[in-house]
């Protein structure tokens, strides 16, 4: 079998950095229109609530489970993410891996769960992957597929909280 490893698309390494830059930017907006509404100490505790989960949101689900670094060799599949953080899977360890297809303001992408322990250990993203049809094609061949999963928004935050 060969060595397949992920490439990046263009919005991967943008979307981190334009997300910043547009929160601070909506957060700065929100706070000045509706800074006479609710009592300062109020209205610190919720901006500084949705500033928090932005940033994680932004650090661990998409810099540390979106946008990872994926390499396959033979029935080993290796995972590293912007954190620093790596793992191996062995493919007979997965119960198989699940797709969904996710619409955003920029398009409709599809997303490629591994599944393990009945937990998403991995995902690739068409989002993020610009090599992701050989990466999926690449997992099909060594793990089966479970079925389109239902994903929302939910679910995703969800997600977003499980390790």
């Amino acid at each position: 079998m060969k060595f397949l490893k992920s490439k990046f698309t263009a919005r991967a390494l943008l979307i981190p950095g334009v997300n910043f830059a547009i929160l601070t930017i909506v957060g700065v907006n929100i706070s000045s229109y509706f800074s006479g509404y609710f009592p300062p100490i109020d209205w610190i505790i919720i901006m500084s609530f949705g500033f928090c989960y932005a940033i994680y949101r932004i650090v661990f689900v998409e810099l540390g489970k979106k946008i990872i670094v994926v390499e396959i060799k033979d029935k080993v599949l290796f995972k590293r993410n912007y954190l620093g953080q790596k793992a191996e899977y062995n493919f007979k360890n997965f119960e198989g891996y699940e797709t969904s297809t996710i619409r955003t303001r920029t398009g409709m992408f599809e997303f490629l769960f591994l599944i393990e322990n009945g937990k998403r250990e991995v995902i690739i993203s068409e989002q993020y992957h610009r090599n992701y049809k050989e990466l999926k094609i690449a997992v099909n061949e060594r793990t089966k597929f479970l079925g389109d999963a239902n994903s929302g928004f939910w679910k995703e935050i969800k997600d977003s909280f499980s390790f």
